[in-house]
């Protein structure tokens, strides 16, 4: 699993980190093609923390 995988590249340095912290803290949502338009295979994904280093570390 993907967001398993960031937890054993984050661990080392946020050890609190779990999979069921960054669910909580992962938003995933479909981008639209423009006002009123189908929603298109473009998924956005946002993921937020309070350490700015921790999320900057995630989206890598």
């Amino acid at each position: 699993m993907l967001l398993q995988r960031a937890v054993e590249l984050l661990s080392p340095e946020y050890p609190e980190l779990d999979v069921e912290k960054i669910k909580k803290s992962l938003t995933v949502t479909q981008v639209a093609a423009g006002k009123g338009s189908d929603e298109t295979k473009i998924f956005e994904a946002t993921y937020t923390a309070n350490d700015p280093t921790q999320t900057k570390k995630f989206y890598k």
